[in-house]
């Protein structure tokens, strides 16, 4: 199978894409936003792409994919509440059976953050001569329409 990246472009691994995909999250584009902002975070923190093993890599996607379903077991908490309506009827209190797996799913992003290491890790700065500011600006600038933010993007939550 051919690569679609061109030479020189950094390699991207593909398991946060299915995040995207979800129709559950295209209902909640801050979500989307926010861990789009954290797999940014980790992926500087580790040093950037480049620096990271692919198993770093794996690991990252995953964790990001496991956030995904907490900030949604997270809405579905807001919007209906904890505990089962039907047991609350009963004057019982009984959590809502996604609780248990929301804490396996949080569990997992605290030890996935562990394997990966919790300090930020010193990027290696190169001098940049003009010229190449200005080619690097360009470069940035042809690849924003692509991820560029829509004007419901802006402010937060919708």
């Amino acid at each position: 199978m051919k690569s679609k990246r061109g030479a020189g472009q950094p390699r991207r691994m593909g398991g946060f894409s299915l995040v995207h995909k979800d129709a559950v999250l295209k209902e909640h584009p801050y979500i989307q936003r926010y861990l789009r902002d954290c797999r940014e975070g980790i992926v500087r923190d580790l040093g950037g792409e480049e620096a990271m093993s692919t198993m770093q890599m794996v690991l990252v996607d995953r964790l990001i994919s496991r956030m995904a379903i907490c900030r949604l077991i997270e809405c579905y908490v807001e919007k209906f509440g904890a505990f089962s309506r039907p047991a609350l009827d009963r004057k019982a209190l009984e959590l809502e059976p996604v609780m248990a797996s929301y804490l396996s799913f949080s569990n997992s992003i605290d030890r996935s953050l562990a394997s990966l290491g919790l300090k930020r890790r010193d990027l290696e700065l190169r001098i940049m001569s003009p010229q190449e500011l200005l080619l690097q600006d360009a470069e940035v600038e042809d690849k924003a329409p692509d991820q560029g933010v829509q004007a419901d993007d802006v402010g937060g939550q919708k």
